[in-house]
């Protein structure tokens, strides 16, 4: 009988064990899989909250939607062990001067690229063909179509970040987890498990030296701002047609300065290398008549440091074409634009 005792305690023990594994095992399948998935791509995981692009459901560089996976300088396609000026690819000298995607004289280059090459955007080195970085109206787009909630230990993981559910009719059950894996900065790792940043693949073409490029932030908000280049962050890949806007070759309206002898008209421009640019008169608000500034031997055209401007003396305006109309033109290889 004792022996008997002995055993049934025995099978009690193991029944017990077992029982504890597969509940642990349970917890950890529950931790490892993605809250929704609603396709793959090249192994990869997506889901489709109903946006105008299929987010992924992990970072690029991570096994799982709880990991950390890969920090990355903006057009960087490799991690590093320190992020700054003097080691990131894109800077001359150890300085501001951008040696690609620029729009400012003050780089090397004034290459007029806003959006990452298919060759630097990690997300498409890693994960392949069809996975990119999103744009910044496509992070806008997550931000303002999805509830964003913070959680500092989701699922009983450790990991804090934010769930962010689809507010889309008919998609309010799809939603991704971003870990608030913080940035890297210098040598340093910082804000591990209490902020989140990452890049979007469009560079602040607004800034004057372009060093900065657009990223998501979420700490006590989210917002979408530029920041350093040299940064590394974590990305979350897209997959779908390039949601983005035309760039704006004009930054804002044209300024008029009167001095005693002259008129001065300027505009800034966002268009990096021209084709082509000036101004032009008309009688015509349609322009069907228009006359090129540059054929008017009292006019003269400058274009430099991003600002186009018209000088025209007082005599001439006052005299002969106040009463028509004036606009400025400018040619990219995206096309012409007028202000």
């Amino acid at each position: 009988m004792k022996k008997f005792n002995q055993y049934l305690l025995l099978v009690l023990f193991v029944i017990l064990v077992c029982s504890c594994e597969k509940e642990n095992n349970s917890e950890d399948e529950k931790i490892i899989q993605p809250p929704c998935q609603t396709g793959v791509l090249n192994g990869f995981g997506y889901v489709d909250l109903g946006l105008s692009v299929k987010w992924a459901n992990a970072n690029v560089g991570a096994s799982n939607f709880l990991e950390t996976g890969a920090f990355f300088a903006w057009g960087e396609t490799t991690p590093k062990d320190n992020y700054d000026w003097t080691t990131y690819r894109y800077s001359e000298s150890n300085e501001t001067k951008m040696t690609k995607y620029c729009f400012s004289s003050l780089g090397t280059v004034r290459d007029g690229k806003y959006i990452l090459d298919a060759s630097d955007d990690a997300a498409t080195l890693y994960m392949g063909e069809g996975w990119r970085m999103p744009t910044v109206e496509e992070m806008d787009e997550l931000v303002d179509s999805c509830t964003w909630e913070w959680f500092d230990d989701y699922l009983g993981s450790g990991r804090s970040g934010c769930v962010v559910r689809s507010k889309v009719k008919g998609y309010t059950d799809q939603c991704i987890f971003l870990p608030a894996d913080g940035y890297r900065g210098g040598g340093d790792y910082a804000d591990y498990n209490q902020s989140g940043s990452y890049w979007t693949s469009t560079l602040d073409y607004e800034s004057h030296s372009s060093v900065c490029a657009y990223n998501l932030f979420f700490l006590n908000s989210v917002i979408v701002f530029p920041y350093n280049r040299f940064m590394g962050m974590s990305i979350r890949a897209v997959v779908g047609e390039r949601t983005q806007k035309n760039i704006p070759i004009f930054g804002d309206d044209i300024g008029v300065q009167k001095t005693s002898k002259e008129y001065i008209f300027t505009v800034k421009l966002y268009a990096g290398e021209l084709i082509d640019y000036g101004w032009e008169f008309s009688m015509d608000e349609n322009f069907a008549d228009a006359i090129n500034a540059r054929d008017l031997s009292s006019t003269r055209v400058d274009y430099y440091d991003n600002i186009l401007r018209l000088v025209i003396p007082k005599k001439y305006i006052e005299e002969d074409y106040w009463d028509g109309y004036l606009r400025a033109y400018a040619t990219n290889e995206e096309g012409t634009a007028y202000r």
